[in-house]
């Protein structure tokens, strides 16, 4: 079913909310009307228009793969369509008019659905926008481009995102296989991920662009040869600096803990396959830590998080601001504390002794505050390290107890487009350092024979939906980490450390216990 992919979604829906488009026979709840000008002939927009109704040239439809069908069309190039959602559950129903005025065409779009979810509410809009947008608004073309376009007289239902932006990232997020970037321009870039810079900046970000998308090409290239089973994309950190990249990861392995390692005892062969997000409400939606390092603040919070629900039946949404703020950090395990990095394990052991807020109560600010009073919603009793470098062990403890804490290499993740990945521990296009360097916290929800299901926190929009698939072939591989401080090591810091598996997953995994809501108040 169709997203709404900003935060303007409803509470509920009025039935004063319904409408209709018209000529329809039956009021509905999620609806667009726009009025689109083309600077084209209606002969070339109505063409260009049947071609991506047909799919043509790798068109392809935003929202889950739906199919567009033409159910009735005029020689003078209107155009009744359906579409069916890529559920098959709802059709939507689209009406195209065009005129002629001068040099242009004049579109008129109605979308409607018999749905009443307000998650499909965007549908409508991005039905039309997407069959009638222009290269200049970041659109991809099933043969002639369209000039420049013009929106007028929009009206939706209350809800609905209005933003080409979030039609074009839903493109790209439910898409199977690598974009078509051949033609994508750095004012393409700007404009999908509404982004602005002064003229010096801008010149020092065109080049960073420019350089990574001389690798997303060439490497998607390679995937469709098959070289390669994942594919990488310009998403909104392809202009970011290394250094700007390097902030987002800011874990360290703790490798001087001398926390007890629990091997859990299988009482059956574990599941073949187990995916958290599939067992009703564990997960929280995919967060984004913006441009703080405290990654490790939310691989932290989002266990807490599954944890409880686990526990209590409630999926709670926390604070990772709380750890931010108020994690103690005095050997500087895995960086200097807040924004510049601590570990899993400093934020469970808080959890132990103050708890961790609310969003509500204490939302995230992304940057470094003062740690003041705060009422305290979830604690526990403690947490649980698992084997090192134990694949096995790691398995089980996600099909027994739940989503794990983890630490990885993720350099090489910054462009991830999707598909299963393999690439910390080998030279490439998009690994600078040379060797595997364990240095973000993230989040393990699941797993498959052949991958790990992680969890990111940089946003929904990047990787599959905020979420990437990890190669298990190297599940048997050990590895060497020569700069432990960069990840979860504290001082004084080891030479090295040995790593198993894809990415470092297997060596730094762990999870809370004893969790519960919390009795105290307020925590000062």
């Amino acid at each position: 079913m169709a997203r709404v992919v900003t935060g303007s979604i409803l509470a509920g829906v009025a039935a004063a909310d319904s409408y209709k488009c018209p000529g329809s026979a039956a009021s509905v709840h999620a609806w667009s009307e726009q009025t689109t000008t083309i600077a084209s002939s209606c002969d070339k927009v109505r063409e260009e228009i049947g071609d991506r109704i047909a799919g043509k040239n790798g068109w392809y439809d935003p929202h889950n793969k739906g199919q567009y069908s033409v159910f009735k069309a005029s020689p003078y190039g209107d155009f009744e369509l359906q579409r069916k959602t890529g559920d098959g559950k709802f059709t939507d129903k689209i009406t195209l008019e065009m005129h002629s005025s001068g040099d242009s065409c004049v579109v008129r779009g109605c979308s409607e659905s018999q749905v009443t979810s307000v998650v499909d509410f965007s549908t409508n809009f991005c039905n039309i926008r997407m069959l009638t947008c222009g290269k200049a608004d970041g659109c991809k073309s099933a043969g002639f481009d369209f000039g420049a376009t013009k929106i007028t007289d929009n009206k939706q239902s209350l809800g609905s995102s209005n933003k080409m932006s979030d039609c074009l990232k839903v493109a790209e997020e439910v898409q199977d296989g690598p974009r078509d970037f051949s033609d994508y321009s750095f004012a393409d870039f700007l404009k999908e991920h509404e982004k602005a810079y002064e003229p010096k900046e801008l010149e020092k970000r065109q080049a960073i662009f420019h350089s990574n998308l001389a690798k997303v090409v060439a490497h998607n290239e390679e995937y469709k040869a098959g070289k390669h089973t994942w594919w990488a994309t310009m998403n909104h950190l392809a202009d970011f600096t290394d250094d700007e990249h390097r902030a987002l990861r800011a874990t360290s392995t703790y490798s001087a803990s001398q926390h007890p390692v629990v091997e859990l005892t299988a009482t059956a062969p574990n599941p073949p396959a187990v995916d958290w997000r599939e067992k009703g409400k564990v997960i929280s939606p995919v967060k984004n830590q913006g441009g703080c390092g405290s990654c490790w603040a939310f691989s932290a919070t989002e266990t807490v998080e599954s944890h409880y629900a686990i526990a209590s039946g409630k999926l709670l949404t926390l604070a990772p601001q709380t750890y931010v703020n108020c994690v103690k950090n005095p050997h500087q395990c895995g960086g200097t504390g807040g924004c510049e990095g601590a570990t899993m394990e400093l934020a469970f052991n808080m959890t132990r002794d103050s708890g961790i807020a609310l969003e509500a109560d204490l939302p995230y600010r992304g940057r470094d505050e003062k740690c003041a009073a705060y009422k305290a919603a979830v604690k526990v009793t403690g947490y649980v390290k698992n084997p090192v470098n134990d694949a096995k062990a790691l398995e089980t403890a996600v099909a027994t107890k739940g989503p794990q804490a983890i630490t990885v290499a993720a350099e090489p993740w910054q462009l991830y487009g999707g598909g299963v990945f393999s690439g910390c521990n080998k030279p490439g296009l998009f690994r600078r350092k040379p060797n595997i360097d364990l240095d973000h916290g993230v989040q393990l929800v699941g797993y498959t024979a052949d991958y790990w299901i992680v969890r990111n926190s940089w946003g929904s929009f990047w990787g599959e939906k905020g979420y990437i698939r990890i190669s298990r072939a190297n599940d048997d591989k050990l590895f060497t980490d020569s700069t432990p401080a960069d990840g979860v090591a504290c001082k004084p810091t080891p030479k090295s450390q040995t790593v198993g598996g894809e990415c470092g997953i297997l060596f730094d995994t762990s999870y809370p216990v004893g969790v519960k809501a919390a009795e105290e108040a307020v925590v000062v």
